[in-house]
């Protein structure tokens, strides 16, 4: 009778250690295997980044690259604009001069799942673009959103309006998809990834590729260093230009936010 009364006890104990045991481990694993929520966004943020490179001697070359965006998150919205002017000159002679604005505005519907419009102005005269317009609108989605990661797809169709250099004006129906990839890789380091795809209707071979790469690293509260790739293609470019063209640049970028 004495060991019994002494075993069962014991037992107890043991099965309540082990059911404690498995209950710790179980709450370690979700929260582990939970991810955790981004830090909600600032309401107001902008940056604004200058490059210059200049040569002297046999020749002469400038390189200016100039630009800035600004973000407001007003409840429920996110309304963004950007601009960036790329000009460069060889012995007083004009090579290569570029400006892109774009503008983009996106209701919350769901969680994950958002309406936008976007509206886009190029000029790229070293590839035979004088003037290109294109309305967006469609529907972007969430697949990533956690601390240190973000990834957003969006689909949608609009119109565009290219008048050239060289060859006829593109003016017709689109379609377009697109993806942001953001990734924090260290609490100084982000990295971004943007792409975007566009086609007419009038000809399903008249497609272009937008691809951004870029690196920014915090020196500072309000100055960074930032090296970015950009990419576009042209499948149908005007007669006599080439199809891509890259732009490679380092700017110390200047940035502020409001809550």
């Amino acid at each position: 009778m004495t060991t019994s009364t002494t075993s069962r006890p014991t037992l107890r104990a043991l099965l309540i250690a082990f059911a404690l045991t498995v209950f710790a481990a179980d709450h370690a694993a979700a929260q582990a295997a939970a991810p955790q929520a981004p830090p909600p966004p600032p309401r107001q943020e902008g940056t604004a980044q200058l490059a210059f490179v200049g040569t002297t001697g046999n020749s002469s070359t400038t390189t200016l690259s100039a630009g800035g965006d600004h973000t407001f998150r007003p409840e429920k919205w996110i309304f963004r604009n950007r601009a960036l002017f790329v000009r460069s000159d060889a012995s007083d002679t004009v090579t290569a001069e570029s400006f892109l604005y774009l503008f983009r505005a996106d209701r919350e519907l769901t969680k994950r799942v958002s309406a936008f419009g976007s509206f886009g102005f190029l000029r790229d005269k070293p590839a035979g673009v004088s003037s290109h317009q294109d309305v967006n609108g469609g529907l972007a989605f969430k697949v990533i959103e956690v601390a240190r990661v973000q990834f957003t797809v969006d689909a949608g169709l609009g119109y565009m309006n290219e008048n050239r250099l060289a060859g006829d004006d593109v003016h017709s129906a689109t379609d377009s998809f697109g993806s942001i990839f953001k990734a924090k890789l260290t609490d100084t380091t982000d990295l971004t990834d943007e792409l975007r795809f566009l086609q007419t209707f009038d000809d399903a071979s008249d497609w272009r590729v937008g691809h951004i790469v870029s690196l920014t690293v915090k020196m500072s509260e309000i100055f960074s260093l930032k090296v970015s790739s950009q990419v576009r293609f042209a499948n149908l470019p005007p007669p006599g230009f080439q199809k891509p063209a890259t732009t490679t640049a380092i700017a110390l970028v200047a940035g502020s936010k409001k809550q």
